[in-house]
């Protein structure tokens, strides 16, 4: 477990102000650190799980996509209540309620509002969790290094693409890694060393194990 610092008090989250979330309780909940990586997870997910929204609304009334719909805002219930975003949490229950029920006018003119309303809240959290980072010199956590970026990474240097290279192990190293922190700064070594045909090998074995 990361040692947090003393930068990491709670006074940055108690001054920030951020309509759609309750900053305060979060600390309630969480150590500064934690929450930081907290919201980082609900924030990595929210571009994906908007366009899946997006897609089975469209779909609608098909019984499997109401079905889907269902499942996915109750996804988003239960994740919004955990940071605290109570009113993204409400919007979601509405919804949730309404695809149970089919009431399917409900979502239609519910559902865009709801994507627009959590975009803005995603891009401020975004935002905070950058000045966040900015102030403490921390890293986000995660549990592993992404094996798509390894899989990229990987094709990168199978065709030599130095650039690509670069620009993938950067991402890489802007974690701090509860697993596999080992291998992304071996890889850095690799790639500083030109050893492209250990770092294949490597991680050929590393994405075959998982």
């Amino acid at each position: 477990m990361r040692e947090e610092r003393e930068v990491d008090a709670p006074g940055f989250w108690v001054d920030a102000e951020i309509e759609g979330i309750d900053l305060r309780k979060g600390l309630v909940n969480f150590s500064p650190q934690v929450y930081a990586d907290v919201l980082r997870v609900w924030c990595k997910h929210i571009p994906d799980n908007l366009e899946k929204l997006r897609t089975l609304a469209a779909g609608l009334p098909d019984a499997g996509k109401l079905k889907e719909y269902t499942i996915a805002v109750h996804g988003f219930k239960g994740s919004s209540y955990g940071i605290c975003a109570d009113s993204i949490g409400k919007d979601a229950e509405a919804l949730e309620s309404a695809s149970r029920s089919g009431d399917l006018d409900f979502i239609k003119d519910s559902n865009g509002a709801f994507i627009a309303k959590t975009e803005l809240l995603h891009a401020r959290l975004e935002k905070l969790l950058g000045d966040y980072a900015a102030m403490t010199g921390s890293s986000p956590l995660a549990a592993s290094p992404d094996p798509a970026l390894l899989a990229q990474f990987l094709d990168a240097c199978r065709h030599y693409k130095s650039s690509t290279m670069e620009e993938v192990l950067k991402k890489l190293e802007a974690y701090d890694y509860e697993l596999g922190g080992d291998l992304v700064r071996w890889l850095r070594e690799q790639v500083d060393n030109l050893e492209y045909d250990a770092i294949q090998e490597r991680l050929a074995a590393e994405l075959s194990a998982r």
